[in-house]
């Protein structure tokens, strides 16, 4: 699927469309609502028995789970934080993030060659599977479960580019900034700042997703079963 569709519209639409929605201005289109859904399809059918998988293969003792646990979101906590994702600077199949709009047409897909477009956006992917996987484990092996969560993770999915902090949300901004600020007027090194501000914005993703995020789910889900209902009896 290329983004040729979008070369034929008029630059007042493609900057509506930018400036409209938070995603595609900062991942493309085709980005957004085809490679993320169907990441999320993917992870929908295929994640319980993953981490299925990888609960038994885990050590039995709760302190090797641990420590396993810490060294899988160690790992992801700096290959998301080094330049782009594990040291990656820029995507070039999945979007492309050297132009304004991110578009990748087929005349881009097939220069140098088709075959090498494919390559390097299996490559993109295993970037950023690479980075799930490691969430994933520290979600399978760490003590404790994820139920109100982890099932409910849709409705955080569709809500939170509404109320990211970076598209300024002002509740959110409301909520998040105080402590921020408390933590930057520390007399503190860097480092240390760092972590708080992490902490900070860890605690408050957590608070979202068991929150908003849940009960958005909850809401979606019984919209969709009424809408199913509704065309079965028709």
């Amino acid at each position: 699927l290329s983004d040729d569709w979008q070369v034929s519209l008029s630059d007042d639409t493609r900057m509506e469309m930018w400036t409209r929605h938070g995603g595609i201005a900062y991942r493309g289109f085709r980005a957004c609502h085809v490679t993320l859904p169907m990441l999320y399809l993917a992870g929908f059918h295929c994640g319980r028995p993953a981490l299925s998988i990888a609960r038994a293969a885990a050590p039995t003792a709760w302190w090797a789970r641990v420590c396993l646990s810490c060294a899988a979101a160690a790992a992801w906590f700096v290959g998301s934080f080094t330049s782009g994702m594990f040291g990656y600077g820029a995507f070039r199949a999945v979007y492309d993030e050297s132009t304004y709009g991110h578009l990748v047409t087929w005349e881009y897909m097939t220069s140098p060659g088709l075959v090498w477009y494919a390559v390097l956006w299996f490559s993109e992917m295993g970037v950023v599977l690479c980075s799930v996987g490691l969430l994933g484990l520290v979600v399978a092996w760490v003590p404790g479960r994820f139920e109100p969560v982890g099932p409910r993770v849709l409705g955080s999915y569709i809500l939170h580019p509404y109320h990211a902090l970076g598209l300024g949300a002002p509740w959110v901004i409301a909520v998040v900034q105080p402590a921020l600020t408390a933590v930057g007027a520390l007399d503190a090194p860097q480092w240390t700042k760092d972590v708080l501000i992490c902490g900070v914005i860890t605690l408050f993703c957590v608070a979202y997703a068991c929150t908003l995020g849940a009960a958005f789910h909850e809401g979606l889900v019984a919209v969709l079963n009424w809408l199913a209902r509704v065309v079965q009896k028709k």
